[in-house]
């Protein structure tokens, strides 16, 4: 009896040019893999070229980001997003262009035929999606999912192989993290395979459709694993590759009764970066900035303490999102919490006004808590335990409340709440001794240190709520202790988004985001700060940050006295391309 040998696994570069590569997608064969490149760190495009040696092929020229391809089963045909809206395809040849639909995700699937692509809808006000297939020759759209089923928005999607079941990321209930379902594409109830409790970062079908490769921080930071897609709920099973973050894993969209022995070849996303804090003082603009606390991971979300001497801020320095403190002159920081959990990203943290206090939030599922910490002994306190989200917590002048953006009376409003609030025992519909203070709309609130006014952003983190009507900066003047709504005016029109102002006595600071928002893959163009005067009325340019920003992690503040700007940016980042030839 003779034994054919079978090929070791080999991991090489699939692509290694200069800033991110990223959204490949195999052709049918495996042969060719198209992909987003930002070659010149601005707006990407669609390339193409052969597995293994040799150049790339542009694909696309016309203005706006191209990204998220999709390569159809038949191989005659490209689907990719243009400006994170438009849902296109084109001839692998290149060509003309043709518009099938809009999305608001972050990804694309074929149907097996080729004949539909498979698009997400965001239900309004919500972190939940609708997946529709739609015809790419008609336009006409059938819906996938049911109403009961937790889609999660921007997350991925795809129909097997074989053409029998459609897998996405999604959720048992409101509370829970990011775990796989699987469903009968015909329709029928979804099942759950994955025992994750973390984030998907991507997935993908293996070409006899017997299982699933995926990314997931369950571990701490992104790595790929993989699951039976035959079986119950499962603890995956990790694959050990070379490379910092995996992420975004794909193969190409071939049956296995086609495959022959062809080697079968699997894709994904290796990514590098650092994302370090920067002070920039204001009286320099032009000096170099200082690091702060600074680290080979994400440090994010900062903010000063009354008196400017002390940083409170995010990091994922030991593979899990925790608030953690700097202090001049004293070393290194000091870790303020231990969740220790992939399925809790911890946001936001806020001084109380005496310095002695942190508000943040807890992202865990699909809802968002308040917390409270005291720094000398006092321990953690929760505030709200609710089925929605609340954003970004800031302290009134006297300490007595907290002021936050919240979805729970289905839109963004503001909030405030008692900082002294009894812990919730149960689930609560409502936050308990809580008021809304807006209407329409809100995200995130300051009071002003004289305790006057209470300044707030009406915009947020996505491409809906960004066109909200009256997007920008408001105030309404706080009387007898309480702010009052009727009174609200507009203060900068639309420039001013959450997380990305800062007040202070001299008056409002904030970058001016508009070229990076909703951008899964950020560009290097410059971002100004300004300066604006409520007395005047006058609007100042007083800075500008240079390098990478993410638009989802705000990173932005302003010292006390106004002196100094501290952020977040990207000091390292490169995506590439990786392939593992041989894969089983």
């Amino acid at each position: 009896m003779t034994f054919r040998k079978v090929a070791e696994p080999v991991v090489e570069p699939l692509t290694s040019y200069p800033n991110d590569e990223y959204g490949g997608s195999f052709s049918p064969d495996g042969s060719q893999v198209v992909f987003s490149w930002d070659k010149d760190d601005g707006e990407p495009k669609l390339y193409v070229k052969q597995v293994g040696s040799g150049p790339a092929r542009q694909l696309t020229f016309d203005q706006g980001r191209d990204e998220f391809a999709a390569w159809s089963p038949d191989g005659h045909t490209i689907a990719f997003e243009r400006a994170l809206r438009d849902v296109l395809i084109v001839s692998p040849q290149g060509g003309p262009e043709h518009k099938v639909g809009e999305t608001e995700a972050y990804h694309l699937a074929w149907t097996p035929d080729s004949r539909e692509l498979i698009l997400a809808t965001t239900r309004p006000g919500t972190l939940i999606s609708d997946l529709d297939a739609v015809s790419i020759s008609t336009g006409a759209r059938r819906r996938l999912t049911s109403p009961s089923e937790n889609v999660v928005a921007y997350g991925s999607f795809a129909v097997s192989p074989d053409g029998r079941s459609l897998a996405y990321v999604g959720r048992a209930s409101a509370q829970g993290s990011h775990e796989l379902f699987i469903r009968p594409l015909a329709g029928g109830p979804a099942r759950q395979i994955t025992t994750l409790g973390a984030e998907i970062f991507g997935f993908t079908w293996t070409p006899d459709s017997r299982e699933i490769i995926l990314s997931s921080n369950r571990g701490g930071f992104p790595a790929l694993s993989r699951v039976r897609a035959d079986a119950g709920q499962q603890t995956p099973q990790t694959i050990l590759l070379p490379g910092e973050l995996n992420q975004v894993p794909f193969m190409a969209p071939f049956r296995i009764d086609r495959l022959g022995d062809r080697p079968v070849i699997l894709g994904y996303e290796s990514c590098r970066r650092t994302m370090n804090l920067h002070e920039q003082r204001l009286d320099a603009p032009d000096a170099a900035t200082t690091l702060v606390a600074p680290s080979s991971h994400d440090d994010y979300s900062p903010q000063y303490s009354p008196d400017g001497k002390r940083v409170v801020f995010v990091s994922d320095r030991t593979g899990f999102t925790e608030v953690w403190l700097a202090e001049a002159g004293k070393g290194e920081p000091l870790a303020l919490t231990a969740f220790a959990n992939a399925n809790r990203l911890v946001n936001a943290p806020r001084w109380s006004p005496d310095g002695r206090r942190i508000a943040f939030t807890v992202h865990e599922g699909s809802s968002e808590d308040l917390y409270t910490l005291t720094l000398e002994g006092g321990g953690l306190r929760r505030l709200t335990y609710l089925p929605s989200i609340q954003g970004r917590p800031s302290w009134s002048s006297d300490g007595n409340w907290i002021y936050f953006g919240s979805t729970a009376s289905s839109e963004w409003q503001i909030w405030r709440i008692r900082s002294d609030a009894p812990a919730p025992t149960s689930p609560q519909a409502h936050p308990e001794n809580a008021e809304m203070l807006t209407h329409p709309g809100g995200s995130e609130a300051f009071e002003s240190p004289d305790g006057a006014w209470l300044y707030y952003a009406k915009s947020y983190e996505g491409p809906d709520l960004w066109r909200m009507q009256g997007s920008g900066l408001w105030r309404m003047p706080i009387v007898n202790g309480r702010p009052d709504g009727s009174a609200a005016e507009m203060v900068i029109r639309d420039l001013v988004a959450a997380g990305w102002w800062g007040l202070t006595r001299k008056g409002i600071f904030f970058a001016d985001i508009r070229t990076m928002r909703f951008v899964a893959y950020p560009a290097g163009t410059p971002k100004p700060v300004y300066f604006y005067d409520p007395a005047t009325r006058r609007q100042t340019r007083v800075a500008a940050i240079t390098r990478r920003m993410y638009h989802f992690r705000p990173d932005f503040c302003v010292s006390p006295d106004g002196s100094r700007i501290l952020y977040s940016q990207i000091d390292v980042e490169n995506i590439d391309l990786m392939m593992v030839r041989n894969f089983r």
